[in-house]
């Protein structure tokens, strides 16, 4: 395996476990935060914000199981995670996702062999190594993450047809991989039509993909895409990357329709969510209020308009035997 490859498949495993700990702790916090809200439970509340807290250590966690790490070592990459998140004072997916790979990778070039002593030298130096790439590096990585999305906003309200469409494709495309398009979106601080475009280029994948399934699969798996992610279909994309292009071009239609017609916002912790659990669209109702208008922005966006136009264009691509039956279906192996 050539060294490129290695450091591929590393890249998507550990950026995978970085996706399982944030959807774990501040994704989750999150959609609690909902639920209190709306129903009016203070315990609930502390609870979403205790899981947002722990998004650094879930974070660490992650990356350290991605790299089939076990006892001590695991338990230290989660320690180094939470250390990321705490020494900055912010929750930054991104510092905390470099800290732990530093922290863990380093302890383990310098602790190459078990001692008697791994019991304490394990944790310290996880701990020392942590420390100090988030000095290092903590606050100027956050704040140029930080500053380019404040970029990727400004250009969007310039030119919100371009950016339209190059937001809603690229974040629909994240999300349908291997990748968190949750933490890009928390990492940049997305808000206002960028962050829009963002969630309607995430539901179109995550809509499209569960109408283009719905002959290959059963209705569980389809629901699985539609309100839980699209990564499912993932591996079927690498088999017959044709199946990807409904959905693809589908997010370059809707993402200027977002930006410069409904003129669609959200929040940064809804603009890579897609239909996932609905979070995007209730981050929505909190960024544009529960007005009539917003609601059917919803609909017709995240909804309606993903599953006539997909399955249009997947009506054609079956005709002309670009996607065939069993392209879809999601197997367990």
């Amino acid at each position: 395996m050539t060294i490129q490859k290695r450091f591929l498949n590393y890249l998507v495993a550990t950026l995978n476990g970085m996706a399982l700990g944030l959807f774990a702790t501040l994704i989750v916090g999150v959609i609690i935060e909902q639920f209190a809200t709306l129903l009016n439970v203070a315990v609930l509340q502390e609870l979403a914000e205790a899981l947002k807290g722990l998004m650094g250590v879930g974070i660490g966690l992650g990356v350290a199981y991605s790299r089939h790490l076990k006892g001590l070592p695991l338990i230290a990459g989660a320690m180094a995670g939470g250390i990321a998140t705490y020494m900055i004072g912010a929750n930054d997916p991104l510092v905390a996702y470099l800290t732990t790979v530093a922290a863990i990778e380093g302890t383990g070039l310098i602790l190459r062999k078990p001692t008697p002593l791994d019991i304490l030298l394990v944790p310290i130096l996880t701990a020392l190594i942590a420390l100090g790439v988030v000095l290092v590096i903590g606050p100027t990585v956050a704040a140029a993450m930080r500053a380019f999305g404040d970029f990727i906003m400004w250009a969007t309200e310039r030119q919100p047809f371009t950016m339209g469409v190059l937001i809603a494709v690229f974040m629909g495309m994240a999300l349908t991989m291997p990748i968190s398009s949750a933490a890009i979106a928390i990492v940049l601080y997305l808000s206002g039509i960028a962050a829009g475009a963002a969630l309607v280029g995430g539901a179109a994948q995550m809509i499209g993909f569960a109408v283009m399934s719905r002959k290959d699969n059963k209705l569980g798996a389809v629901l699985s895409i539609a309100f839980g992610t699209s990564m499912l279909q993932f591996k079927n994309v690498l088999r017959n990357p044709r199946i990807w292009i409904p959905p693809i071009a589908i997010s370059a239609v809707l993402g200027p329709l977002s930006t410069m017609v409904f003129r669609m916002e959200t929040t940064r912790y809804g603009a890579g969510m897609g239909t996932s659990a609905l979070v995007g669209q209730i981050q929505t109702f909190d960024a544009m209020g529960y007005g009539a208008s917003v609601f059917l922005g919803i609909v017709v966006l995240h909804f309606v308009l993903p599953i006539v136009l997909v399955l249009a264009l997947d009506v054609l691509l079956r005709r002309i035997g670009w996607i065939r039956p069993g392209d879809l279906t999601l197997k367990t192996e």
